[in-house]
């Protein structure tokens, strides 16, 4: 018999994500410009520990906030 293995969410995130959410959402961390606001966190540390998960989950979570998006 083979099992199935469903997606599972992220363990132990959702603390940090509530944090950078807020942070983003409280303008804390933007540079006000003629043309708008750039906000602006790095999330930095060891390779493998989830880094680009919390970003995306940062993301999908504001991304109607704001009109413009990029990635670098």
């Amino acid at each position: 018999a083979t099992r199935h293995i469903g997606i599972q969410l992220p363990i132990g995130r959702q603390n940090d994500k509530k944090v950078l959410v807020e942070m983003l959402l409280a303008n804390d961390f933007c540079s006000k410009t003629e043309k708008g606001a750039t906000c602006i966190i790095s999330i930095v540390g060891k390779g493998g520990i989830g880094k680009m998960t919390l970003a995306n989950m940062v993301f999908n979570e504001v991304e109607q906030q704001f009109m413009e998006r990029r990635w670098w």
